[in-house]
C-alpha cells in the first residue's frame, strides 16, 4: 500500500533533471531532491561491515550465555507435548486461584496462621519443621514444630513482597540444604501467586531461581531420579508460562 505524501510535490516536475551538485534554491527544489534519492535507494539496505576490527574491545561474547545455564542431558528434559500439558495445567490452576482471592473464600472459612517473623531462619523452620542448619541452636518448643505444607489458606494470605522474599529465601535454602519435595511445593504454591507482568524483582528472583534449578537437575545421574519430574515442572513453568524462554529447554514452546 502506498503511503500519501505528507507535503505535495508536483508530479510533472519530479521526473526532471536535477544537478544534485548545486543546493536546492527553494523548498519545492530541496523536496524534489529528497524524493530524487530515494527513488534510487534499495528497500531493504545491508551493511558490510568487518567485525574483526571490533574483536579486541569485546569482553563479554552473548553466543556463550547458555554454556551458564547447565546443559542438561536431552533424556532428562521432557518432550513437548508434555511441556505444553505443564502449562495448561499450570494456567487452570492460577484461573483457580484468581476466582478464590476476588472471592476470599478460604480466609472466611479457614482459620488464620500465624506467620513467623521476617528471618531465614524463622521461615525455614515454620515450612520444614527444622533448622536451616543442624548447628543452629532451637529451643524444646521448635524442636517439636510441625511442618506447614503450602497450604491454599495460608499462600492467599500472603502479599506480593512476602512471595519475593520467600523465593528469594527458598533460593538460598536450596544452596544450603539441597533441593526435595517439600521445597519444590512452596516454589510451585508461591509462582502460582505471581502475575504477569512481572515486576523487575519478581524476573529476578525467577531467574535465579531457575538457573539454580537446571544446574541442580543438570547434576542427577538418573533418568529415574525422583526428584527429575518436580524439576522439569518447575523449570517448564518459569521458563514458558513468564517468559524466561532464554533459559527454557526449548525456546519455541
Amino acid at each position: 500500500m502506498e503511503t500519501e505524501p505528507a507535503l505535495p510535490i508536483i508530479e510533472d516536475d519530479f521526473n526532471e533533471d536535477i544537478d544534485m551538485h548545486k543546493p536546492p534554491t527553494t523548498p519545492i527544489e530541496y523536496l524534489r531532491r529528497v524524493r530524487h534519492e530515494a527513488s534510487s535507494c534499495s528497500q531493504v539496505m545491508i551493511a558490510d561491515i568487518d567485525t574483526t576490527q571490533f574483536e579486541k574491545n569485546i569482553t563479554y561474547n552473548c553466543q556463550n550465555l547458555m554454556s551458564e545455564y547447565n546443559p542438561t542431558n536431552p533424556q532428562f528434559i521432557p518432550s513437548n507435548e508434555s511441556q505444553n500439558d505443564i502449562i495448561q495445567d499450570f494456567g487452570l490452576m492460577k484461573e483457580k486461584i484468581r476466582k478464590l482471592k476476588s472471592k476470599q473464600i478460604f480466609l472466611k472459612k479457614h482459620k488464620r496462621h500465624i506467620l513467623p517473623q521476617n528471618s531465614n531462619q524463622d521461615w525455614y523452620l515454620f515450612c520444614f519443621g527444622k533448622p536451616l542448619n543442624e548447628n543452629d541452636k532451637c529451643n524444646e518448643v521448635q524442636k517439636h514444630i510441625t511442618p506447614t505444607p503450602p497450604y491454599l489458606s495460608l499462600i492467599l494470605s500472603f502479599r506480593h513482597p512476602l512471595v519475593l522474599k520467600l523465593l528469594g529465601y527458598l533460593n538460598n535454602w536450596i544452596e544450603v540444604d539441597g533441593f526435595d519435595f517439600s521445597k519444590g511445593s512452596w516454589i510451585y504454591a508461591l509462582v502460582s501467586l505471581l502475575e504477569k507482568p512481572l515486576s523487575r524483582d519478581a524476573y529476578h528472583a525467577l531467574r535465579s531461581l531457575v538457573k539454580l534449578l537446571r544446574k541442580i537437575r543438570s547434576e542427577l545421574d538418573s533418568k529415574e531420579n525422583i526428584l527429575l519430574s518436580p524439576l522439569n515442572v518447575l523449570i517448564c513453568i518459569i521458563t514458558i508460562y513468564f517468559g524466561q524462554r532464554d533459559l527454557a529447554d526449548d525456546p519455541t514452546l
